[in-house]
């Protein structure tokens, strides 16, 4: 499961309860990226920079029960060349470039990513909530 950032709690209980939630602007998408590494105590993530590597837009419809999830898979574009060894996780962006950090996961175990491959992400499989 995703964990939502700092960032992302923040916004999420300002939209909900702050006297300012009617001048808030929610994101219009929401971008996967890829983390060489993460960086727990900061919330940051080293993303892949390969020349053929971009943020893959994903969508998320209704929450039930606590917890939202992809519908629908995720496929990165094919690498053309390595995009990395011992990838850590991704994270959910609200900008396919720059942006703010919405949620960080790690994998259980590293991967990796050659020229030719095509990365992606079953639908249902990536899941963020909150603990009930």
């Amino acid at each position: 499961m995703l964990n939502f950032t700092t960032y992302a709690k923040n916004f999420i209980l300002n939209l909900t309860f702050s006297e300012n939630r009617n001048s808030m602007t929610t994101p219009t998408n929401f971008y996967v990226g890829i983390a060489r590494k993460i960086y727990d105590t900061t919330e940051t993530i080293d993303e892949v920079t390969s020349q053929s590597y971009k943020r893959t837009l994903v969508k998320f419809y209704q929450a039930n029960n606590c917890e939202i999830d992809n519908n629908e898979s995720i496929v990165f574009p094919k690498a053309i060349e390595d995009w990395g060894d011992n990838l850590e996780g991704i994270a959910i962006f609200d900008s396919q470039t720059g942006g703010n950090i919405w949620a960080i996961a790690k994998f259980n175990i590293k991967d990796s990513i050659r020229a030719l491959d095509v990365w992606d992400i079953p639908a249902n499989f990536l899941l963020i909530g909150f603990k009930k």
